[in-house]
């Protein structure tokens, strides 16, 4: 199915630039920003339309309201955080206030990149920190839109990065983003806002440590205390141990005494130095229970916690310069792929050499005495060209005139036919019937450059003349451009529906420049675009060859079937390579002729 003209990405581009006040260009196989201009590929896939639109939408979004100056040598995450924060922020103000038709082309933007990765690549990033990157930009993205397709993906990244962090950090993140998100005013907003959520990370890994510390700390006396008292109980042990050796040594100093007093001595010593080393033994074991073993513990935790020197948790994401790229460079890579892909399949080469500018001039207005030669110039040309509206205003009641024929049925008996009527003619029934003209625009596009010179006068004369008479017929209107403009390529002088009559000499503009013809045949097929007449009409009046025949080609090629194009060279026969239906006049004196003969072309009734 062929796309509208009304529909085709570079009609739409240019009119969203218009509309947002932004620069667009098209042409080429990228897509890029200079925060000034935007420039798309001209794509006909249908599919990636309102993609290049999204993009087209979110970037002068960015040139309006971003203050690049605030990220200033920000870099990393935080530089991550404050450009996805300020992404969402700027696309909600431009759907939330003066552009809401945006939102849903804003949402086929991020369906084509929050799908796109498997829910396996999703939470298998290379580190923490992207990781963490993913997660709040699949959150904000989630919230903003709630899009179906993207939601498995968010729950994929929020469960993986709920393994990473500690759970003190989402419960601080929720109070900010739902204090802050959605009022965020500025780009300043947006990096206070990502300095927070960083500040958030580190203070909950703080508390998750001392926490941590805490537990560990509770473990440890706990665990000595129970070492203690099996040592003060081993100890005990050693005591009994000892008391039996004293019993042991009275008994055998007993025994001793009934069988020498050598043996009683003896008996007693050993006996005393078995109790005392029973003891000793007893106070080894309580003081290995309540110190030795505690110690090594601590010195083995404390090495832990330190790691040898190495990065916390937030200093690692602080740190980490290995991140996922923009969202819109997803967009940017898919544009530029499927414009290559077109333009190897385009043999004429026309698509990738054409460049458009979307951008228009200043009005023509009769006060810019610097850039018209004053009404005098045109009295003579008017009325030497009356000739030509006298001449089109009878071509047009020459087709309309009514007709007369009979029918077998009416209000009218033609008394003439009666006798008939006795032969079995049914037809006595006068009938007047009257040919409708088609509802019709035309755009004229008049050449000004310095080529024209002298010429000019006569060519803004008979270019009145036409606007004069198309005004004056029913069921037609008409606007005129000049090319170049002032200050662009392109410059209206009397837009639709604006009274030609009383506006004249906007027509007496001077010569100056080169030949802009594309830009001024773009804006022109950019406004019929917007008609709804039956029947659309462009003429083009030059004297020379446009300065970018590439792309006058292709807007060619763009309009056909829906635009029917004329052109008139004067003195010049190069309209013959870029038009089909063209003149060639040797003088401007034989424009006017030429011109009616064009409305003989377009002007006819149905």
């Amino acid at each position: 199915m062929k796309t509208t003209l009304r529909d085709a990405l570079p009609i739409l581009a240019s009119a969203y630039g218009q509309q947002f006040g932004v620069k667009v260009q098209m042409g080429g196989t990228g897509a890029w920003t200079n925060g000034t201009t935007i420039q798309l590929p001209m794509i006909s896939n249908p599919d990636l339309r309102d993609l290049a639109l999204g993009y087209l939408v979110h970037e002068s979004a960015h040139i309006r309201l971003t203050d690049f100056h605030v990220f200033g040598t920000t870099q990393g995450i935080f530089r991550s955080l404050v450009n996805i924060l300020e992404d969402v922020r700027i696309e909600r103000w431009f759907y939330e206030n003066d552009y809401p038709g945006t939102k849903q082309t804003l949402q086929t933007v991020w369906d084509h990149v929050g799908s796109k990765p498997t829910l396996e690549e999703m939470v298998q990033a290379d580190n923490v920190a992207s990781l963490f990157h993913n997660y709040l930009l699949y959150r904000v993205r989630q919230e903003q839109h709630g899009l179906d397709s993207t939601k498995p993906h968010y729950e994929a990244v929020k469960q993986a990065i709920e393994a990473k962090l500690p759970p003190g950090f989402f419960i601080r993140l929720d109070v900010l983003l739902d204090k802050h998100l959605d009022s965020m005013a500025s780009t300043t907003d947006a990096k206070v806002l990502a300095q927070a959520i960083l500040e958030a990370l580190k203070h909950a890994e703080e508390e998750a440590n001392q926490e941590k510390d805490q537990q560990q700390d509770q473990s440890e006396s706990d665990t000595g205390d129970s070492q203690g008292r099996s040592g003060n109980d081993q100890g005990s042990s050693g005591d009994s141990q000892a008391g039996t050796g004293d019993e042991q040594g009275d008994s055998a100093g007993q025994g001793g005494s009934d069988n020498g007093q050598d043996g009683s001595g003896n008996g007693g010593e050993s006996s005393d130095t078995q109790g005392q080393s029973g003891n000793q033994q007893g106070g080894s074991d309580a003081g290995s229970g309540s110190s030795t073993q505690p110690q090594s513990e601590r010195s083995s935790g404390e090495g832990d916690g330190a790691g040898g020197g190495s990065k916390s948790l937030t200093e690692q994401i602080m740190s980490e310069t290995d991140l996922p790229s923009d969202v819109m460079e997803a967009v940017r890579q898919t544009l530029g792929d499927k414009a290559e892909e077109e333009f190897k399949s385009d043999p004429s080469g026309v698509s990738q050499a054409a460049q458009l500018d979307s951008g228009i001039g200043h009005e023509v207005r009769q006060e810019q005495g610097h850039y018209l030669m004053g009404v005098d110039s045109l009295k003579d040309g008017i009325l030497a060209s009356s000739k030509l509206r006298s001449q089109i205003v009878g071509l047009l009641q020459a087709q309309t005139r009514a007709r007369r024929s009979h029918r077998e049925y009416g209000s009218r008996l033609d008394a003439k036919r009666l006798a008939r009527a006795m032969a079995g003619e049914r037809r006595i029934w006068k009938h007047m019937s009257k040919r409708q003209m088609v509802d019709t625009s035309v755009h004229i596009l008049l050449d000004t450059s310095s080529s024209m010179g002298g010429c000019q006068p006569i060519a803004n004369s008979a270019t009145v003349s036409m606007a004069l008479a198309i005004s004056a017929i029913p069921k037609a209107d008409v606007a005129v451009s000049i090319f170049p403009g002032i200050g662009a390529g392109v410059s209206p002088v009397t837009r639709r529906n604006t009274p030609v009559r009383s506006n004249v000499g906007r027509f007496a503009v001077r010569p100056n420049g080169g030949t802009p013809m594309a830009e001024g045949m773009f804006y022109a097929a950019r406004e019929l675009s917007t008609v709804t007449s039956k029947r659309k009409v462009m003429i083009v009046i030059t004297d020379g060859a446009p300065n970018d025949g590439a792309s006058v080609q292709y807007i060619n090629r763009l309009v056909e079937g829906e635009i029917d194009v004329y052109a008139i060279g004067i003195r010049s026969d190069a309209v013959r390579l870029y038009f089909r239906n063209y003149e060639v006049i040797s003088g401007v004196n034989q424009l006017q002729s030429a011109l009616f003969s064009l409305a003989q072309e377009f002007l006819k009734v149905a």
